[in-house]
């Protein structure tokens, strides 16, 4: 007789599990004003492992033919020296928007990630990484949403637009009813003893 060993689940890590530096992060510390320079001593840690320490900088004064965001420090126990571009462009109802020059692929981006692997900050596309959500079902990701969606609506102020009200309740009217279709569609199966499949459920309307 013959036995066959289970294969195991191979590691695959996800954006979520590389460093990352966005630009929303540099906003909110008040690092894309360009009356001056900035720093920002950043550590990151992986269970009780310190996974990176940091300095990050942008640097708008000086001769320079642009500014920069300067990376430097140490990542995964290894030293790390890395100059990224900072572009601004113009927002249509006034300010700007700043992105990070990817240096791998020379495109605009918002997010520069390391890979647990990686030697150098780069863009997201770069890495050919998926984000965790991207490989869960249509059902998790639906019930995912609308949990936020339903979190968001709770957190709605008093004085919130009506028109902001009705699109997040039809988001979520939109939501439930595929949960519903799938649910349905779920228990037709059982009911017929066929074994079911969310994945046939999800990309199927519910039975009539």
């Amino acid at each position: 007789m013959a036995f066959h060993a289970t294969p195991q689940k191979t590691y695959v890590p996800t954006v979520e599990n590389c460093l990352a530096i966005d630009t929303v992060l540099l906003r909110r510390e008040g690092m894309l004003d360009e009356a001056g320079d900035h720093h920002l001593s950043r550590k990151w840690r992986v269970g009780h492992t310190m996974a990176a320490d940091l300095v990050i900088s942008t640097i708008f004064t000086g001769d320079l033919a642009y500014p920069i965001l300067h990376i430097q420090g140490e990542v995964f126990g290894e030293r790390v020296r890395q100059t990224v571009r900072l572009v601004s462009k113009r927002m249509r109802f006034g300010g700007k928007r700043w992105y990070f020059l990817c240096p791998s692929t020379k495109r605009l981006c918002c997010k520069l990630i390391l890979p647990p692997t990686g030697h150098l900050f780069a863009s997201v596309k770069t890495s050919g990484m998926a984000y965790r959500s991207q490989r869960e079902d249509a059902v998790t990701r639906a019930q995912k949403s609308l949990s936020r969606l339903q979190r968001a609506s709770s957190e709605l102020p008093l004085r919130a637009r009506r028109s902001t009200r009705e699109k997040l309740l039809a988001r979520m009217a939109a939501k439930e009813a595929f949960l519903d279709r799938v649910e349905q569609r779920c228990n037709w199966d059982l009911a017929l003893g066929r074994r079911f499949s969310l994945r046939r459920a999800s990309n199927s309307r519910a039975a009539t």
